[in-house]
């Protein structure tokens, strides 16, 4: 479901939590503040993206209580928001300001979202088999079974095998 994209979790932390401090300020900033509807919305929207930014687990997380795969679905649901916002909410015509802000932050908000490179970066195929190995068993440096090159000496110990006698007739008791 996620995909690599060119952006890393760490951009992706600290550009929510740059945009919800925006989104407080903006109205403020922006001079859209004397309408309440937007200065609530705005000022809501960046209060649930600072809170979002910091339960997630990743670098930027400060509670780590909210998986990945969640943060990205509320990330693509904020987004929509933010771009159904002005029209749901009806500021769409009293504020060209607020419009066009929640517009625009919504679009950047999907694409940067949908950019993000969500999954840690896989370790290159050698040092990954090369750890693979390692985590199962300790390394060697011989091999675990010895290969003769040449006929191996007799030993004078027991065999290891299975020991089978030759059968031979009983000797004549000496009654003959």
């Amino acid at each position: 479901m996620l995909r690599e994209g060119p952006i890393p979790r760490l951009v992706h932390g600290l550009l929510e939590y740059v945009v919800g401090v925006f989104l407080i300020a903006a109205p403020f900033l922006l001079g859209y503040d004397e309408f309440t509807v937007p200065l609530g919305a705005s000022i809501i929207t960046g209060v649930v993206l600072l809170i979002l930014a910091a339960i997630t687990e990743g670098p930027t997380g400060l509670v780590h209580q909210l998986q990945v795969s969640a943060h990205f679905t509320i990330d693509m649901l904020l987004a929509l928001f933010l771009i159904a916002a002005p029209f749901i909410l009806g500021f769409a015509d009293d504020s060209p300001t607020a419009r066009n802000l929640f517009i625009a932050l919504g679009v950047l908000h999907l694409l940067v979202s949908i950019g993000t490179r969500f999954r840690e970066a896989a370790p290159r195929a050698e040092s990954s088999s090369r750890s693979a190995t390692s985590s199962k068993r300790p390394p060697t440096t011989a091999p675990t079974q010895a290969t003769p090159t040449s006929p191996a000496p007799p030993t004078s110990g027991p065999p290891s095998g299975p020991v089978t006698r030759p059968t031979s007739p009983k000797p004549p008791t000496g009654s003959e």
